[in-house]
């Protein structure tokens, strides 16, 4: 029932307004929700992902490792003050996922080419990114429990911006006259090599203001 409420609500929200974007920034303000919600009804998340994580890896140090107990135990430790986040991120990824290939099955049976429309046009308003931005700042300014929560946070907005870079470096890649192999090899490139998606991060979230997609599209034609 928990998990199937966020999505009944976000198919509500993209029935109602027909927006894919508006769609995706609920389920990650939903996630952020989630965040702020577990961190007010548990009283340190980071002792209890703690004790979670210990109990996780104390089989792989009985039977030996290469890598030394105090190693071990202080990666738990790191680990286990943004588990809230990166758990919900997850969630949230498979949520907007889901929310893809629905509306993508739709498209196909009665509006060809409307998920591809939809999906390539993703953006947050400016007031979203500063928000976001803001989240950012606080958690690296600031220490103790209120940094921890942002940091937490942040991980909701990658989740986030993630989708829009994608979508936008899709569009890019889109009018090139490769577009047949670069498309293809920008997802690929996402998968092998992580690190990519710093850059697509940093895409998404000026895009709020440039409107990359839009100088392209102009650029193109003339």
């Amino acid at each position: 029932m928990i998990l199937w409420l966020p999505i009944w609500l976000i198919s509500i929200v993209l029935r109602e307004g027909n927006q894919l974007a508006i769609a995706v920034q609920i389920a990650v303000l939903l996630g952020v929700a989630s965040v702020i919600g577990f961190y007010l009804y548990v009283d340190n998340p980071a002792a209890l992902w703690n004790s979670v994580l210990s109990q996780m890896v104390q089989p792989m140090l009985a039977n030996g490792t290469d890598v030394s107990v105090d190693e071990v135990k202080q990666s738990v430790q790191m680990f286990s003050h943004y588990m809230t986040g990166g758990i919900v991120a997850g969630t949230v990824y498979g949520l907007i996922f889901g929310l893809f290939l629905a509306r993508w099955w739709q498209s196909v049976l009665y509006n060809p080419g409307g998920f591809r429309e939809e999906y390539l046009s993703l953006r947050v308003h400016p007031r979203v990114a500063i928000g976001s931005v803001l989240v950012a700042i606080i958690a690296w300014l600031m220490s103790g429990f209120i940094a921890e929560v942002c940091w937490n946070i942040t991980i909701l907005f990658v989740v986030l911006y993630t989708f829009i870079g994608t979508a936008i470096l899709h569009t890019a890649f889109s009018e090139m006259k490769t577009r047949r192999f670069m498309v293809p090899f920008l997802y690929i490139t996402l998968v092998l090599v992580p690190h990519v998606i710093a850059i697509v991060i940093i895409v998404g979230i000026i895009d709020a203001w440039l409107d990359l997609r839009t100088k392209l599209l102009n650029k193109t034609k003339t």
